[in-house]
């Protein structure tokens, strides 16, 4: 089997299993010898703010000279993306070699009535891939939620991290912070927690709860003492606790985000120490797909992934702060299988004129329901059969002197980087 026709197989399994258990997962970790046993991580939870958070978490690790494992979920630019060592994909011989064997058991497991899901493939994949190249520590990312998660049957980590918790993926997940919280602290075992520095009081009571029943240490890093001195789109200049850092992520939340990477770095001082030379070069460093990246300039366009009320408000934030280019021009696109139609209004009440466009997947709302969603809180909106004449149109409503900002799915972020890689650009 080729590389891509190993990807095109993964693809054909089923998309989700979150909602049914950890009993397949742990079953097909047996049967591959456990690699997670025998490596240390750093487990990430949250709503939003998780990739930014392992970025800059494995950033500073780099920096230390420890051997850093690091898992994304979803991808944006290629699926090897998902899979890291020191900042590098995996590479396709590798990842073939590890897929082949885990599809001999996944078939095995499938002959047996056990159904494995693509991403408890990746993930276990990736703990395969980590064990073999002796990584020091890992930065894992849950996929969705936490208790039932794929990457939970990990032993107790150096430290939970809990990042920002909204409403998303009710669906599966619950229908409220607290319920959803429930989930997203399930990757709680023990041992030391970190709390993202605002969160409804609801969120914190339940991480309260779940530490004080496992017996975990929780730290709740304050912004009360964060002082930002400068912020445009390129990221913030900031201090906190005393000390000078930049981060190279632009918005408010990305300041946050920060703080929570090094309360973090604390938490593993003992075992893993971090310099600040160090940390602050995983922070500076950062660059992560899709979090207000630049495209183009003149008009400016820009890329962002947010896709939920939490992730709106922030895009909304930096887009008022950091983004003077008038007309601002919205391209929208969402997946109906989230509460995309307030998401669509909220993101339609950031632009001047938006751009609704359907994503390239059968879970997407189409363009005119996003439009009709759109114009609730936006007089000027547009449809566009696809990506590239999204942004073609949103383009010239733009002019030279604005700017667009494509968001709303990290699929549609894909397909638009993939149309300015191949000299789309305007």
């Amino acid at each position: 089997m080729t590389y891509l026709e190993m990807l095109s197989y993964i693809h054909t399994l089923k998309r989700s299993g979150a909602a049914s258990g950890l009993e397949r997962m742990q079953v097909l970790m047996e049967r591959l010898g456990n690699p997670q046993w025998r490596l240390k991580f750093i487990h990430i939870a949250g709503t939003n703010g998780k990739g930014s958070c392992a970025a800059m978490t494995a950033g500073a690790l780099r920096a230390a000279g420890y051997h850093t494992g690091l898992t994304i979920s979803p991808y944006v630019i290629d699926f090897r993306e998902r899979f890291q060592i020191d900042g590098r994909w995996i590479e396709e011989e590798a990842f073939l070699r590890l897929a082949e064997r885990i599809c001999r058991e996944v078939k095995t497991l499938e002959a047996e009535g056990i159904l494995i899901t693509e991403f408890e493939f990746n993930t276990a994949l990736a703990f395969l891939w980590f064990e073999e190249s002796r990584c020091d520590i890992v930065v894992l990312e849950t996929g969705l939620g936490g208790l039932l998660d794929a990457t939970n049957v990990i032993p107790c980590p150096e430290v939970s991290v809990i990042m920002a918790i909204s409403l998303d993926h009710t669906a599966i997940l619950g229908k409220t912070v607290e319920e959803i919280a429930v989930q997203k602290a399930g990757i709680i075992k023990g041992g030391t927690v970190v709390l993202y520095p605002v969160q409804e009081p609801e969120v914190v009571a339940v991480i309260m709860e779940k530490c004080a029943l496992t017996g975990a240490k929780l730290l709740f890093p304050s912004v009360s003492g964060v002082e930002i001195r400068s912020a445009d789109r390129t990221g913030s200049d900031f201090v906190w606790d005393g000390r000078e850092y930049r981060v190279g992520l632009a918005g408010r939340h990305q300041v946050y985000n920060a703080i929570t990477v090094l309360e973090t770095l604390r938490a593993i001082s003992e075992h893993f120490p971090v310099s600040l030379r160090d940390a602050r070069q995983g922070l500076a460093n950062v660059r992560f797909p899709a979090r207000l990246e630049t495209l183009q300039e003149n008009p400016l366009v820009l890329l962002d992934g947010a896709h939920n009320p939490h992730g709106v408000a922030a895009l909304a934030q930096v887009l008022s702060e950091t983004i003077p280019q008038r007309p601002k021009i919205g391209v929208i696109g969402m997946m109906a299988d989230k509460d995309w139609q307030h998401a669509v209004q909220a993101l339609a009440a950031c632009f001047d004129g938006v751009v609704a466009v359907p994503v390239q997947s059968p879970r997407s709302a189409s363009a005119e329901e996003i439009a009709a969603a759109a114009r609730k809180t936006c007089t000027d909106v547009r449809v566009a059969s696809g990506a590239e004449a999204a942004v073609e149109i949103a383009c010239r409503m733009a002019g030279k002197n604005g700017a667009v900002c494509i968001a709303g799915s990290l699929y549609l972020a894909a397909e638009v980087r993939a149309i300015f890689r191949d000299g789309g650009a305007i």
